[in-house]
């Protein structure tokens, strides 16, 4: 019998949202492939999104939480007009991905709540 894993579909971490309130179009930065419900950080240089990552133990970077991925990305080699939920909206914590304290408390800055 084969086994298939279903993958996250788009918009399965939200929880509630204000409809198209909560929304924003987005140009993600090229990179690998992203998953619906992907934490991202907005580069100021670049003006583009990507995964987010926590700076280094130690580290002067300052690295914030901006938005959550809608849909899933596949990798690419150029910026990616994607949706991304950006204010105003419950989310699952168990289907985020990149998800920490700091994260969350950022988050609720955007008022996006973690449940």
């Amino acid at each position: 019998m084969n086994v298939i894993t279903q993958k996250a579909r788009a918009g399965q971490y939200l929880l509630s949202t204000v409809g198209t309130l909560s929304a924003d179009l987005a140009q993600l930065a090229a990179g690998p492939a992203l998953p619906s419900g992907q934490i991202l950080s907005f580069d100021d240089k670049t003006l583009l999104y990507s995964a987010y990552a926590a700076p280094a133990e130690g580290s002067k970077a300052v690295v914030k939480a901006s938005a959550i991925l809608y849909a899933p990305a596949g990798a690419r080699e150029a910026p990616l007009q994607v949706t991304i939920t950006a204010r105003l909206a419950e989310v699952s914590a168990a289907e985020l991905t990149g998800l920490d304290a700091q994260v969350t408390a950022q988050l609720a800055e955007l008022n996006i709540i973690v449940r």
